[in-house]
């Protein structure tokens, strides 16, 4: 299957090959965003995070500063 993404990570957001990033899928109204995963139940989050969901960190400026 072929995924039509576009990056929208601000540019100078990564320096190295491993940091978050942002994509924006075509024909869709959603992002996939990669980041660190974070366990719910450490930040208080355990009631808010649904089986096949997972709880991301990212730097803020990732989502306030995307192209």
């Amino acid at each position: 299957m072929k995924y039509r993404l576009r990056d929208i990570t601000p540019e100078d957001m990564c320096i190295v090959i491993n940091c978050p990033r942002i994509y924006k899928e075509e024909n869709s109204e959603d992002y996939l965003i990669v980041g660190r995963v974070v366990n719910p139940e450490e930040v208080g989050l355990a009631e808010k995070v649904m089986e096949g969901e997972a709880l991301v960190r990212v730097p803020k400026r990732l989502i306030d500063e995307r192209k």
